[in-house]
């Protein structure tokens, strides 16, 4: 018997795997932002 718990136990299993590779990506996307921001305001003050 399928039951919206076992689903729910299921995504909950996967999400337990996957959250490791989603903060890396978040950590990646945030440190590759923060980059370009960083070389933007190198880019601004070079100018000036």
């Amino acid at each position: 018997m399928f039951t919206s718990w076992h689903a729910g136990r299921r995504i909950q299993a996967v999400l337990n795997k996957f959250h490791i590779m989603g903060y890396l990506a978040l950590a990646w996307v945030l440190g590759s932002s923060l980059g370009l921001v960083l070389e933007w305001l190198g880019r601004l003050m070079a100018g000036h």
